[in-house]
């Protein structure tokens, strides 16, 4: 696969400072569409979040099982201690920048 093909299928978003109710659903949203576009591997920069709630946890738990079973990848990155803790989720090193693939 040609590098102009590996990057269509790969899409970069930040996360809002609050991903609680109304926002988990939106942003829920937003990440399906991209799924739905062919963009599988989606890296979610998460270093603004500052509040998430169960309806968070619960809308990223469902994208990621969502991105997997179309052959694809949800990719927190620079999660904060409380998002890894609550999910379980162990960092990796890239470079510089810490990801996190659930």
């Amino acid at each position: 696969m040609s590098r102009h093909a590996t990057m269509l299928d790969r899409q970069r978003l930040k996360a809002p400072a609050s991903i609680t109710d109304t926002a988990a659903r939106a942003l829920g949203s937003t990440l399906f569409g991209h799924l739905c576009c062919g963009r599988l591997r989606i890296f979610l920069d998460m270093s603004g979040v500052n509040e998430i709630d169960a309806a968070g946890i619960d809308m990223l738990i469902q994208t990621a099982k969502r991105a997997h079973g179309m052959g694809g990848d949800l990719v927190l990155v620079r999660p904060c201690p409380l998002v890894r803790n609550i999910l379980g989720l162990e960092y990796m090193t890239r470079g510089r920048q810490r990801v996190t693939s659930f």
